[in-house]
């Protein structure tokens, strides 16, 4: 901020300072693979909005793009297949989970909807609801969906604990 404006400014020197430093934080090993996934010809990734592994060590990446995808990649990153595509519950992509059962989960911001899928990828359960249309486009209220039966406002996440419970984040 500029002097007059209630705070002083402060000098270089002591502002670098006074960053913040992370203390007991271990350091995850990892190793860089520029060009990890090999996408089909004339396929590209759009926005990347979640990524998961199951227990065989395939990747999955839910993105943005013309249309909302999913793309299943091997242990190598050798492309697998697209899941979902045409899915009525694919709109704006928020976050792909795999279950412990490497059920794969689409958690969709757009569609309001999370959709589970086997791990053959056929869908197995839907969970919440698509906004309906009005006058050719769909409703996308920012008022909280209260108490409405079916209906989530803005899902972002899927968890599940050692029971099987689902919880999920819901933007309301």
């Amino acid at each position: 901020m500029r002097r007059g404006h209630g705070v002083p400014s402060l000098p270089c020197k002591l502002a670098a300072q006074s960053k913040a430093k992370a203390e007991n934080v271990p350091v995850i090993p990892h190793t860089s693979v520029p060009n990890f996934f090999k996408l089909p010809a004339d396929t590209y990734f759009g926005e990347g909005i979640g990524i998961a592994t199951n227990s065989k060590g395939h990747v999955f990446v839910y993105h943005r793009s013309g249309d909302t995808r999913l793309f299943e990649f091997d242990q190598n990153g050798a492309w697998v297949k697209d899941w979902g595509v045409g899915n009525y519950a694919s709109e704006f992509a928020h976050q792909v989970r795999v279950d412990p059962q490497d059920n794969v989960w689409l958690v969709d911001e757009g569609t309001n909807m999370l959709v589970k899928f086997s791990p053959a990828g056929r869908i197995v359960l839907v969970l919440g609801r698509r906004p309906e249309p009005i006058s050719g486009a769909f409703q996308t209220s920012l008022q909280p969906v209260l108490n409405e039966k079916y209906k989530f406002g803005r899902p972002t996440d899927v968890a599940w604990d050692a029971q099987g419970n689902i919880f999920i984040a819901d933007g309301t």
